[in-house]
């Protein structure tokens, strides 16, 4: 398993503040596979999703952040020691997605977020997904464990309360044939986990009321 001191550090250091300022809860964890490659795609409505994703997560995460975020040299300096894979934000970047290919070949944890940049106010729609997911999943075969992260109107604030569901992982290669619209099929399969993990982490919610 992939490790990176700096990132444990920084993974140390700010998941108290996590649980603290937007006390976070979490369900499913278990549903993340302790070793082999993985795509963990989830929906994105606030700058602090990835920390959200991060606390709970065992493994080491290869994210695949939006190249505005390496736009000065401190961001660039702490994204790279983060082992963050710079892309496009239209998520078309073929370099960046063979560079996690290479990843996922070598058993990486990836994240992502389909919908390419944050959409607050709603649940991910289908036409907000971008196909760079599910082609990953396409081409390495690896499994993909959707997540839905939750709050009062999907609008991220200070101590209000988020919720992370982790849904069981799937497998859109095994269950999608070759052909055409198999990534656009394969979005559709993504996109439709994504949003039952969000509406899993809304009844958390209503169930911690």
């Amino acid at each position: 398993m992939k490790e990176n001191k700096f990132y444990n550090a920084i993974k140390a250091v700010v998941s108290p503040f996590a649980k603290l300022f937007f006390r976070t809860r979490a369900q499913g964890m278990e549903n993340i596979p302790n070793d082999g490659p993985v795509i963990i795609a989830a929906n994105h409505y606030f700058f602090a999703d990835p920390i959200f994703i991060a606390v709970y997560t065992k493994r080491f995460i290869t994210f695949m952040a939006k190249s505005e975020l390496f736009g000065n040299p401190v961001m660039n300096w702490l994204m790279t020691k983060l082992g963050c894979v710079k892309l496009n934000r239209d998520g078309s970047d073929i370099s960046a997605l063979r560079t996690v290919l290479g990843e996922l070949k070598k058993d990486a944890c990836i994240m992502l977020f389909p919908q390419g940049t944050r959409c607050p106010g709603h649940a991910p729609l289908r036409e907000e997904m971008k196909d760079g997911a599910s082609f990953l999943a396409m081409t390495s075969k690896a499994p993909v464990v959707p997540v839905g992260i939750y709050t009062k109107e999907m609008k991220g604030k200070l101590f209000r309360k988020t919720y992370v569901s982790f849904g069981k992982p799937i497998v859109p290669a095994e269950e999608i044939g070759r052909g055409g619209k198999s990534v656009a099929l394969a979005s559709d399969m993504i996109h439709s986990a994504i949003c039952t993990q969000v509406e899993s982490a809304r009844l958390m919610a209503e169930s911690k009321k």
